[in-house]
């Protein structure tokens, strides 16, 4: 199964912004990938108009964005780890810390 989306890492920033990792194709300013912007119901950039700071929702979504790399190569891991009738402990050890890992990067 080939990688058809952006690599990760992806990052967000205290704006709602999501990047991926710096490439030679890059056209943003700061080198990366822009992968995302989150904005609120209302379509608005940056919700709280006195910071310009996303509110609890908007970060809350743009750190799940940002684990969606790890998340998909953690349900990938567990998918290769239970393998057709036959248990394999070492994968499964592994596929678990990725698995944390990833939740981990999504909630925090």
């Amino acid at each position: 199964m080939s990688t058809q989306h952006t690599p990760g890492p992806w990052e967000k920033n205290k704006y709602g912004q999501v990047f991926g990792p710096a490439t030679p194709q890059s056209k943003h300013s700061n080198g990366r990938v822009f992968i995302a912007h989150i904005v609120d119901e209302k379509g608005r950039h940056f919700p709280n108009v006195d910071t310009g700071i996303l509110d609890e929702a908007g970060q809350a979504d743009a750190r799940l964005i940002a684990a969606a790399p790890d998340l998909l190569e953690a349900c990938q891991a567990l998918t290769a780890a239970y393998g057709i009738g036959e248990w394999r402990l070492r994968s499964i050890d592994i596929a678990r810390d990725l698995a944390l890992e990833a939740v981990q990067k999504a909630v925090e």
